[in-house]
Parts: structure tokens; sequence; C-alpha cells
């Protein structure tokens, strides 16, 4: 299954080469994520490729915190039903969600070849989601860390969850605007800054080059916002 075409371009040097490969990776993951029902075509979450995906890339602590919170919150969205036909993370808009990313033909008309240079990509970001760019910079690797600290202290169990103990207002904020399609976005945005910030360059280049690889530039303005803001 095919990755995201815009996370295909970024150099290397960009955002680190062990992190480029990792976020690749993980990219390829979100395939696995998604099938659709099997009466009304609606899309699922497969719990156990949730589950996989959690414990490989998360600490044990959020991955269990994350699922828990899920189970309770939505719960009838999940399945471990099997032979369902998944879908793949690119064509997810065609089945409702917030999922607009960049294609190969939208980045080679407004001019982000195959293979850029790295100064290329930081200027075709400027062109394109300079918007983006400046509110990203507002989020300090200490704010960032902080998030992904915060759901990781979420309660294990679902009989320990209540709104009032919970203090991931990113978790909460997300799931206001885009529901289910939220707290997926949790783990997707929570998940690759875990891996950008392994290195030790700048971050916001890095996260929003993700955030639009995997989402676009719309839903990729909601997850910041709610990052920096969680009342937003």
């Amino acid at each position: 299954m095919a990755t995201f075409p815009l996370l295909d371009r970024i150099p290397a040097q960009t955002v680190g080469a062990a992190q480029l490969q990792r976020l690749q990776a993980f990219a390829t993951a979100h395939n696995t994520l998604i099938v659709l029902h099997p009466q009304t075509g609606s899309p699922l979450v497969y719990q156990p490729a949730l589950s996989g995906f959690l414990d490989t890339y998360f600490p044990a602590s959020f991955a269990q915190a994350g699922l828990a919170r899920l189970r309770q919150e939505f719960g009838n969205d999940l399945t471990s039903e099997e032979g369902l036909q998944p879908v793949e993370w690119l064509r997810l808009s065609q089945h409702g969600a917030p999922v607009s990313p960049p294609s190969d033909a939208n980045l080679n008309t407004t001019g982000l070849g195959p293979a850029p240079e790295p100064g290329q990509v930081e200027t075709w970001f400027h062109g394109n989601y300079a918007s983006l760019l400046q509110v990203g910079s507002e989020l300090s690797r200490a704010q960032l860390s902080g998030l992904i600290n915060q759901m990781s202290e979420q309660p294990a169990t679902e009989a320990a969850i209540t709104p009032e103990s919970t203090t991931a207002g990113f978790w909460n904020c997300l799931v206001r605007h885009l529901g289910l399609w939220g707290a997926v976005a949790v783990f997707s945005a929570l998940g690759a800054a875990i891996i950008i910030l392994t290195g030790t360059g700048g971050i916001t280049l890095p996260l929003i080059i993700w955030l639009v690889a995997s989402f676009g530039g719309g839903t990729a303005g909601i997850i910041i916002n709610c990052a920096i803001n969680n009342s937003w």
C-alpha cells in the first residue's frame, strides 16, 4: 500500500534521515487502521490493527490510555471482525473523512517536483502553507512533549475515565471539531511528533510536513490550533 505523496518527496536532510524513514513506515501503517462496515459501507476503526499500531509507535501508557478512551467515546465505531475491506488512507475522503492531502498531480502543478532540494521544500511550504507554518511556530518542543505526556497520563480503564478527570484537552478539542476522525488525528499527529522529537533540528517544518502530507491543509490547521489552544 502507498505512503503519502508529499512525504515521498521530502529530502532526508529536511527532517533527518532516521526520522523520515520512521515517518514513512508510520504513514504506511495508517493504511491498516480503517475498514468498511459490511452492510452500510461506513468506515470503522479496525481494533486489532490499531492496537498493533499503538504498541509499535507509542509508549505503553499512551497506547493503553488512548485505546481506553477511544473505546469509551467511539465504541460503536470500532470492530474486531476479520475479513472486512480495508481502506487506504488516501481514499478516506471518499467515505466522509477530513483527509485531503496533496496528490502527486497537485504537487507537480504547484511546483514541488519529485526530487526537490531541501531549500525548495521550505520555499514551497512558505508559498502554499505560510499561515500553517506561522501558527505552528508557536508550538515548542516542551508543549509538544506535554501533549504526549497528557495523553499518557489518562486513566487506563474505561471505568476510570470521566470528563472531569481528563486532562487531554487536545483530544477533546479535536473530537469537538472532527468527531471520530479527531480521535484518529490525535494518534496520527502525536505519533509523528514522537518520531520528530527524536531529532535535534527544528520541529515546525517537519510537523507541518507530516500534517499536510497526512490530512491536507484544512484539517492540519484544526490540529495545530487545537494543539496550541485546547479551547479553540
